[in-house]
C-alpha cells in the first residue's frame, strides 16, 4: 500500500505473516509458518537447511530461490524468536550475557526461588550447587572464508561467551603442558593437542549436576586447555549471589584442579568468590579409569551433603546436542554460536516443562527406601563399638573439612583388603556373636599350641565346603558351622 498515512513496506509484511529475505528492495518473502516449521524441524529432527531447502523444491518449485536466502532468513528469525521468548522484543533494554537462555528452575538461586527465614543461611548443605564439566569434541569448527563479513546478532546473549573477550583471555592465559600424575588419560592429551586445520577442535561447558542444565554464558569453544578455567568462572557468575559451597565433577579433576586457583589469581579476565568453597569431584564412571586412590579423594559417594549424583549427566547431553553440531562446522562463526544457543536453550526448556514430573518420582523412590535403608544402617550401626564409632566420626569430620585444600586428608576412608589370616578372624567373631553362650569364652589372643588341633578342624572344614557346594543340604551346613565354632574355640579359648 502506497497511501500516504500508509505503514511502512517491512511492518505491511510483517503483518500479513511475510518475512523479507532483504529489507531495501524485498523480492523473496518466507512466511512466518515455513520459518517456524524449520526450526521445529532442525529442533526435533536436526534438519539442515539444505535437506529442507530441497524439501521446500520439491513441494513448490525446482526454481526456488537460492539457499543462502534461506540460511539468512532462519537465523534472523531465530533471534527475533529469542528476543520475544525472553521479554525483550517490546522493549528498548539490551539483553546482558546470558539473557536469552533459560536455566534450570530446580537449583539454589537467591532471588528467585529462594526465600530465607529468619534462622536459615546460604551456608546450609542443601543449598550447595554441583556442576559437570566437559568437553565434546565432535562440535567442531572450520576455519571462516570471510570472517571480515560474518554479522553477530547474539554475541554472548546465550550460552556460548562473548567472543571479544574470550580471546582477549586466550592470548593473556598461559599453558602449561604438564604430564598428568595420575593414568595417562586421553582427555588431558587430547587437549592438549592442536589442530591447526580447525578454528576449534570442539566445545566446553558446566552444566547443572543434578538436573542436567546447560549453565548459561559458559559455553566456550575449544583451543586450549585454559578454556575450562574460563567457563567454570563464567558458570558461578550466573545467579549464585550469597552460595558459598559448589561441587565441580570433571572427569581429570584429579589433575585439573591443582592448579586453577592459581590460574584465576593470575588472570584478569577469570573473576572467582572468595567466599566460595570449591569440592572437586569426578564422576562415577571415569573414577575407575583412575589410580586407586582417586576413588575416595573425588567420587561423589564421599562428599557430604551431594546426594545421588553420578557426575556423568553431560554425557547424555552431548549425545543429543551432537545431531546437529556435525552440521555446523562449516557454518560461519557467529551462525554456529546461535544454532547451538537454540540448541541448548531448547534442551533446558524440555528439562523445565517435565522436571515437576521427575522430581515428584524421585521423591517417592527415595521416601520408600528410607525405611529400608534406616534398617540396614541400624544393623550396621549395632555392630560397632561405641569407641569405634566416635573415633570414626571425628575422623570423618577432620578429613571433610581438610579435602579442600588436601584431598589426601580423604585416604584414611579408603577400606583395603585384608590378607587371608585377618579376613578368617573377623569372620569368627562375627560367627560367635550370634552364638552368645561363647562370647564370655573368648579372649583377644591365639594359643599356639593348640596348631595341631586347628589344623585337624581345618582339613575338616575344606571337606564340609566341598560337600556344601555339591549337596546345598542343611545337615552339611550345619556341620561346617560346628567345626568353625571349634576351630574359633580352641584358638581363642582361656587355656
Amino acid at each position: 500500500c502506497d497511501c500516504p498515512n500508509a505503514m511502512s513496506p517491512d511492518i505491511q509484511m510483517f503483518r500479513h505473516g511475510f518475512f523479507p529475505a532483504s529489507f531495501n528492495k524485498p523480492k523473496t518473502l518466507f512466511t512466518f509458518r515455513v520459518l517456524d516449521d524449520f526450526l521445529l524441524d532442525n529442533l526435533e529432527c536436526s534438519t539442515l537447511a539444505m535437506n529442507y531447502y530441497s524439501k521446500l523444491q520439491r513441494m513448490t518449485s525446482s526454481m526456488f530461490p537460492h539457499l543462502v536466502l534461506l540460511m539468512r532468513v532462519t537465523q534472523q528469525w531465530r533471534q527475533l524468536k529469542a528476543m520475544k521468548w525472553h521479554g525483550f522484543g517490546h522493549c528498548s533494554n539490551n539483553p546482558n550475557a546470558g539473557d536469552l537462555a533459560l536455566f534450570c528452575p530446580a537449583c539454589p538461586q537467591p532471588g528467585i526461588n529462594i526465600s530465607l527465614s529468619g534462622d536459615e543461611s546460604l551456608d546450609d548443605w542443601k543449598y550447595t550447587w554441583s556442576f559437570v564439566m566437559d568437553r565434546n569434541f565432535k562440535a567442531e569448527h572450520l576455519h571462516p572464508i570471510k570472517p571480515f563479513d560474518e554479522v553477530w546478532l547474539s554475541d554472548g546473549l546465550g550460552f556460548m561467551v562473548g567472543k571479544d573477550r574470550y580471546k582477549t583471555h586466550l592470548v593473556e592465559a598461559a599453558d602449561t603442558l604438564e604430564k598428568s600424575s595420575c593414568n595417562n588419560h586421553r582427555a588431558v592429551n587430547q587437549a592438549n593437542a592442536a589442530q591447526h586445520k580447525l578454528e576449534s577442535t570442539g566445545i566446553r561447558g558446566v552444566a547443572c549436576a543434578r538436573h542436567s542444565c546447560f549453565v548459561p554464558h559458559s559455553m566456550c569453544i575449544i583451543c586450549r586447555q585454559m578454556n575450562m578455567d574460563y567457563a567454570l568462572c563464567e558458570a558461578v557468575q550466573h545467579n549464585m549471589e550469597g552460595i558459598t559451597r559448589a561441587v565441580t565433577f570433571y572427569d581429570i579433576n584429579c589433575q585439573y584442579n591443582k592448579h586453577f586457583r592459581v590460574q584465576v589469581d593470575q588472570s584478569q579476565f577469570l573473576e572467582m568468590v572468595l567466599e566460595l568453597t570449591i569440592i572437586p569431584g569426578i564422576g562415577l564412571w571415569h573414577v575407575h579409569r583412575h589410580q586407586d586412590s582417586c576413588y575416595v579423594r573425588y567420587v561423589s559417594n564421599f562428599i557430604e551433603g551431594i546426594g545421588q549424583i553420578d557426575g556423568e549427566i553431560m554425557e547424555t547431553l552431548w549425545s543429543c546436542l551432537n545431531l546437529i553440531s556435525p552440521a555446523a562446522q562449516g557454518m560461519s562463526s557467529p551462525h554456529q554460536k546461535e544454532c547451538l544457543d537454540y540448541q541448548m536453550n531448547d534442551s533446558n526448556f524440555c528439562k523445565m516443562i517435565c522436571m515437576k514430573r521427575t522430581l515428584c518420582h524421585k521423591y517417592k523412590q527415595a521416601k520408600n527406601g528410607i525405611a529400608e535403608n534406616e534398617k540396614a544402617f541400624n544393623r550396621l550401626n549395632e555392630a560397632v563399638p561405641t569407641a569405634s564409632k566416635k573415633e570414626w566420626l571425628a575422623s570423618e569430620r577432620i578429613t571433610q573439612s581438610s579435602r579442600i585444600n588436601d584431598p589426601v586428608a580423604m585416604d584414611v576412608q579408603w577400606l583395603k583388603k585384608l590378607s587371608t589370616c585377618f579376613c578368617i578372624f573377623y569372620y569368627l567373631q562375627y560367627c560367635v556373636r550370634i552364638h552368645k553362650d561363647l562370647s564370655d569364652m573368648l579372649i583377644p589372643y591365639c594359643s599356639a599350641a593348640s596348631g595341631l588341633w586347628i589344623e585337624h578342624h581345618i582339613v575338616r572344614i575344606r571337606g564340609d565346603m566341598v560337600e556344601i557346594q555339591g549337596l546345598q543340604n542343611h545337615d552339611s551346613c550345619g556341620q561346617f558351622f560346628e567345626h568353625i565354632l571349634k576351630l574359633y574355640k580352641s584358638s581363642f579359648m582361656t587355656p
